[in-house]
């Protein structure tokens, strides 16, 4: 699997949503109905060197033009045994 075709299926409206979902389960539940009003703009994987990645998406809300880049990186290299869920 290549790093386009893993940045397209992020890019599918049901992994959207399971990103969406995510991301409002760590919240409690007043900053969970919050981060509803947000959407995902271009969810995206890079794949580095050493066996590490970086996340990235743009984040809006709905009734506001500007928008927040957000990054996340995998600083140190994959073990054999990590999980992402």
């Amino acid at each position: 699997m290549r790093e386009d075709d893993i940045n397209q299926a992020l890019r599918s409206p049901a992994a959207v949503n399971q990103l969406r979902k995510f991301g409002v389960s760590i919240l409690g539940n007043r900053q969970a109905k919050q981060a509803q009003r947000y959407e995902l703009i271009d969810p995206r994987i890079e794949l580095l060197d050493n066996q590490r990645l970086r996340f990235q998406t743009t984040l809006k809300e709905a009734r506001d033009p500007a928008t927040l880049a957000i990054f996340l990186n995998r600083g140190s290299p994959l073990m054999p045994d990590d999980r992402f869920s």
